[in-house]
């Protein structure tokens, strides 16, 4: 990736904010802190951890207020798949001496407005230290209109370092490996991987583990450990090393698209074709240095290995037959990998979306090898994830709980079959929330663009069904109401129109 130009970027604008005068404990004295510390700073060891849970908005003015005199902190969330839908349930601050405030959202929402924690995030003079801040980004905007301000992003700065040395398609690390890449001494942070995997342990196998209250001791060092890692080594290290070889300006470009990135479908459509043309580039070079008869376990240069799993197969075919024959070995690979995790267990596929639709969409391959395992994996795992959701939920268990995989996989069953015996009881439930979902999307989508509306045929069978459905017990009272309403407004909406597109159904 090449350094671009920013001066066309929008400016981050200022904001003026509003003083309350809150009372205070007396300052705490530290070592300055600079968004790009110098070397001769001396970094005093970090003392014992300090942790507050707050949830009155009294004291979160309190904190907030001595948290403003801070140049730097550490911010992390915790939730449910935090995003645009998924909530965050905590935000934590931490600050360089090792004090660790747990603000407790779930308890108490007022804490970001009225408690001003959105000062903090949206305050221009600290800089927030963050891992991966898209997703918080787009929880915190689209819960709590908060827009993040003046963020230090460890993943983006890794990616944008290892692009420095060399690399041309970098991989993100999990929070625990950019901690020991970047930490001077990580020794010290062994026990924070090992309580991070515990924590992952623990949000697998319980899907609201972040919304449970109270919480339990190992909840509140779970979160704590999340900021206490960033600061002040990562950070440090990752910030003289952009200042030194002149990156900061392409760096803050990128952290800011990560921000945007959940929120801007445009951001997003730009990465992608800015990373297509990058796998494109590297597969092309890698057609003229290997010959016809070079196996996938042949090629070790990592940037190749990862434009080969990025590339789709209609753009490897573009490129050459030899390239889309090293394609299809590497989806074998992935499919023999597929099989060995789901033997383990079905959420050691966490951290891999869209598993649902890879999986149909490679079934329609015209490798027969591929068409075949792809097929029988895809009923394994199906299975698998139905049956981890009966376990790891309940009936009273939102969709917000649910992972982007256990939505696919439930909303690729069929209505009917929720009649008989096939799927338990928490199945079930989650299906028909999802159900009620996409029927109140589609009224909405009709209120506020009737003009432009149209609607799946399937769509509008299905829901003819449900809305004649009220003598079908398995069918909820509330699906059934959503979809008959939803019909009689198609209904008005094509006499008003004049379409008749509908007709043969309504």
């Amino acid at each position: 990736m090449t350094d671009e130009k920013i001066d066309d970027l929008p400016e981050l604008t200022s904001k003026d904010r509003e003083k309350n005068g809150v009372p205070d404990h007396p300052p705490i004295i530290r070592l300055p802190m600079c968004p790009i510390p110098k070397k001769v700073i001396e970094y005093p060891p970090s003392p014992p951890t300090d942790v507050e849970v707050i949830t009155t908005t009294e004291r979160c003015l309190q904190v907030v207020a001595r948290l403003e005199r801070e140049a730097l902190v550490a911010v992390a969330t915790e939730g449910i798949n935090v995003g645009r839908e998924g909530p965050i349930t905590l935000v934590q601050i931490a600050t360089c001496g090792g004090t660790v405030y747990i603000f407790d959202v779930i308890v108490n929402r007022d804490l970001v407005e009225k408690g001003r924690i959105k000062v903090i995030l949206e305050n221009e003079k600290i800089l927030k230290v963050m891992n991966e801040c898209s997703s918080p980004s787009a929880a915190f905007n689209y819960q709590f209109a908060v827009t993040l301000q003046n963020v230090f992003d460890t993943q983006i700065a890794h990616l944008v370092i290892e692009e420095h040395k060399g690399r041309q398609l970098p991989t993100r690390m999990k929070l625990s490996e950019i901690c020991l890449h970047y930490c001077e001494d990580p020794s010290k942070y062994y026990t924070y991987d090992w309580r991070a995997d515990t924590k992952e342990m623990w949000s697998k196998f319980l899907g609201n583990f972040w919304g449970q209250r109270p919480m339990t001791s190992e909840m509140v060092e779970f979160a704590a450990g999340d900021v206490l890692v960033l600061i002040p080594d990562v950070y440090r290290n990752q910030a003289e090393y952009l200042e030194a070889n002149g990156l900061k300006r392409k760096y803050v470009k990128l952290v800011f698209e990560e921000i945007l990135l959940e929120l801007d479908d445009v951001v997003k459509e730009e990465r992608g074709e800015r990373i297509a043309g990058v796998v494109e580039a590297i597969l092309r070079r890698a057609d003229e240095k290997y010959g016809n008869h070079t196996k996938l376990f042949g090629i070790f240069d990592p940037d190749e290995i990862n434009a080969l799993e990025l590339v789709t197969v209609d753009d490897a075919k573009k490129i050459s037959h030899n390239i889309l024959r090293l394609k299809y070995e590497h989806i074998l690979q992935e499919l023999a990998d597929m099989e060995g995790n789901l033997r383990l267990g079905v959420e050691s596929w966490h951290f891999r979306k869209h598993i649902n639709s890879y999986l149909q969409y490679i079934q329609q391959n015209t490798n027969e090898e591929i068409r075949s395992k792809s097929t029988a994996l895809f009923a394994e795992m199906k299975e698998a994830f139905l049956t981890n959701i009966e376990s790891k939920h309940n009936r009273e268990s939102t969709t917000h709980m649910l992972s982007v995989n256990e939505k696919e996989f439930l909303q690729s069953l069929e209505y009917t079959s929720m009649q008989g015996d096939e799927y338990g009881p928490v199945v079930k439930s989650l299906y028909w929330k999802l159900v009620q979902e996409e029927i109140h999307q589609y009224i909405n989508l009709l209120r506020l663009y009737p003009r432009e509306f149209s609607m799946p045929q399937d769509v509008l069978e299905k829901l003819k069904y449900f809305s004649s459905s009220r003598n079908l017990d398995f069918v909820p009272e509330g699906v059934v109401s959503l979809a008959a309403a939803l019909l009689d407004a198609l209904h008005v909406s094509s006499s008003f129109s004049g379409r008749n597109s509908y007709s043969n159904i309504l």
